[in-house]
């Protein structure tokens, strides 16, 4: 605006010095005619997304990432591949350093062996370790080979909602395929340390890769299927800040799980005298227009508060919700025994509940 003010002003002081200013509001009239553009009715006249070409894309988006990363997504385990104790890991750099879960070389120990999508096997080295945050590194052992990387995100990358792939090898390494990929969205952040999804995941992904689908890597698969309603892994922001201290070496911390839950084969060590609280329902994370709930065992609090299977949840602790991802984090806040009301679409019809949430450490004692 102000260099199209200063061009008015230059052809009305040239008009003037020319005798001739009824000449240069004529002018000024055709420059404003000229530029005038009808952006409302611009805007009106757009098309409708078409749902369909937006899949179309995400599709082609997680294939692009797909075709880009697997590579990098590498299966740690023993050196006799029918021996248990797999766990996965990603290659950030070319000379073959690797993201992984501190639980993944707590395992392997010094023996680690590092199975590639191609086939290759090399053996690798142990790195450092913040157990206290489940992360580590590790290192291939080569002489002077290059290998497939992937970029890592800065940290505090990924929203809320954020659409992720995670990769890993479930099981540990298979020759007949690839590392299997499964697709989520971001439910949770916690102070940049740690993000929740609900991609599926299963033993051996541990330690495996989530990326945005900018191919970049955002996470560390950490604590898989621990409860129906999330997969923990370590946000990039914690090995940021540790890098150097992981690649160098230095080991410290407690294993222990983000969330104060068990670890598969470490329960023993988990201190759970800060217990979170429990709904004790079985959701539908992916469904819309609402929280569809699917399954309410008997004995648990949603059960006691009259929740049913097939009641779709649209308001919960006086807040509206239309998806999961806006649900999580109102769950997440709440502690053992709290109340809590709930509003829930039960054919047709709005039916509020009034519900006290569990203590988690109840329902999992052994």
């Amino acid at each position: 605006m102000r260099t199209l003010f200063q061009f008015r002003l230059c052809w009305l002081g040239v008009a003037w010095c020319l005798g001739g200013l009824s000449w240069a509001q004529d002018v000024v009239a055709e420059v404003e005619r000229s530029e005038a553009i009808p952006i409302d009715e611009e805007l009106i006249d757009l098309p409708e997304p078409d749902p369909i070409q937006i899949l179309r894309d995400r599709e082609a988006a997680v294939e692009a990432v797909f075709q880009r990363v697997s590579p990098s997504v590498v299966a740690l385990g023993p050196s006799d591949p029918s021996i248990d104790g797999w766990g996965s890991g990603v290659i950030v750099s070319e000379d073959g350093l690797i993201l992984t879960a501190g639980h993944v070389t707590e395992a392997t120990g010094e023996d680690i062996f590092v199975y590639l999508a191609d086939g290759r096997r090399f053996p690798g080295k142990r790195l450092g370790a913040n157990m206290n945050r489940d992360a580590s590194m590790a290192k291939i052992v080569s002489d002077g080979e290059t290998f497939p990387y992937v970029d890592v995100a800065e940290p505090d990358t990924a929203s809320l909602g954020d659409w992720v792939v995670a990769m890993g090898h479930p099981g540990g390494y298979d020759p007949e395929r690839p590392a299997p990929l499964r697709i989520g969205r971001v439910l949770q952040k916690q102070s940049e340390k740690l993000l929740v999804t609900d991609c599926t995941l299963s033993g051996g992904d541990s330690g495996g890769a989530l990326f945005d689908l900018e191919g970049r890597l955002i996470g560390i698969h950490s604590s898989i299927a621990q409860s129906y309603s999330h997969n923990i892994h370590v946000a990039m922001a914690v090995y940021h800040k540790f890098w150097d201290r992981m690649e160098a070496g230095e080991h410290w911390g407690k294993l222990k799980n983000l969330f104060e839950e068990a670890l598969p084969g470490y329960e023993s060590q988990v201190d759970r005298s800060q217990n979170r609280a429990l709904l004790g329902a079985n959701l539908d994370k992916r469904s819309r227009n609402g929280v569809l709930v699917r399954e309410v065992p008997s004995g648990y609090p949603a059960a006691e508060g009259g929740m049913r299977p097939g009641d779709v949840i649209v308001g919960f602790d006086g807040q509206e919700v239309s998806e999961y991802v806006e649900l999580f984090p109102l769950l997440s806040s709440l502690d053992p025994g709290d109340p809590v009301e709930i509003v829930v679409d039960r054919r047709g019809k709005k039916v509020t509940l009034e519900v006290r949430m569990g203590d988690r450490a109840d329902f999992l004692k052994e």
